[in-house]
């Protein structure tokens, strides 16, 4: 009760340090995690152990994209829910989302591991990177489980609108992003595997803003569904202007302090 309190009465200012402060650091930890694999592999030295980590990244994200489409989607969901005190509702979208990113996961794990051949590649692999690149991705394959059920539920929990615009949108962006980097890698790989290597860095920093300012976005969902479930349009207006404010004014902060730092970020990795 209390919760639902704080996503019908708190101000803005208060919604985005109690619902995407949490959120933001969540963000930011995984982001660092990703990170930490190709600082530490980035110590050998070695182009081609750098260049098959990053090559494997879209897998990745298109892994963490069905995370998204199930745990965003249910966030929202389960938020308009109890916005129109729907408390049956809320049980079923949360057992939806349990089950369905768990049997999801399985049908990933399965269709990767079988067309890995292909996978490879299509995602721009050579001699030199595709026993590092195919090592990597079975480690993350492996994961999908994990990574799935534990982000998905993650997501919906944040929950205590135009529920398909919200999954549809978010998916296909996320996806987008995957195909497109598989589609650059290839392209960047005719000029040697030291261009792959800096290019997916610079795109790992710039992982980093983008994932805060999700982070931000993504804390303040409950908020916005809950009230267009409660029919409080005027709230709702309300916390999404408060909502692009913070956001634009963060991403031009970050754009700064990574444009003016860009190497020393670049030297931690190469």
């Amino acid at each position: 009760m209390a919760n639902e309190r704080i996503l019908k009465e708190a101000p803005v200012w208060k919604l985005i340090i109690s619902l995407s402060l949490p959120v933001i650091l969540i963000m930011i930890v995984n982001v660092v995690y990703n990170m930490a694999d190709v600082f530490f592999i980035s110590r050998t030295g070695d182009p081609n152990q750098i260049a098959g980590i990053l090559l494997a990244s879209p897998v990745f994200s298109a892994v963490s994209a069905f995370n998204t489409l199930i745990g965003f989607g249910g966030c929202t969901a389960v938020s308009i829910a109890l916005g129109r005190q729907e408390e049956k509702k809320v049980r079923e979208y949360t057992c939806f989302v349990l089950y369905g990113s768990f049997l999801l996961s399985l049908i990933l794990m399965a269709v990767l591991f079988a067309g890995m051949p292909v996978l490879l590649r299509l995602l721009g692999t050579d001699q030199a990177t595709a026993p590092f690149c195919e090592a990597y991705l079975r480690i993350i394959i492996l994961g999908a489980p994990f990574l799935l059920v534990s982000g998905a539920l993650g997501n919906t929990m944040r929950a205590d609108g135009d529920v398909k615009s919200v999954m549809v949108w978010t998916m296909a962006g996320t996806l987008l992003m995957s195909f497109s980097s598989a589609f650059g890698n290839n392209l960047a790989m005719k000029y040697g595997t030291q261009v792959i290597a800096a290019r997916s860095i610079a795109g790992k920093i710039g992982m980093l803003s983008a994932m805060i300012i999700m982070g931000l976005c993504m804390g303040m969902q409950p908020a916005i569904s809950y009230n267009h479930g409660a029919d409080n349009r005027q709230r709702m207006m309300g916390i999404i202007r408060g909502t692009l404010t913070a956001a634009t004014v963060t991403a031009v902060a970050m754009a700064s302090v990574i444009w003016l730092a860009r190497d020393p970020f670049m030297r931690a990795f190469i």
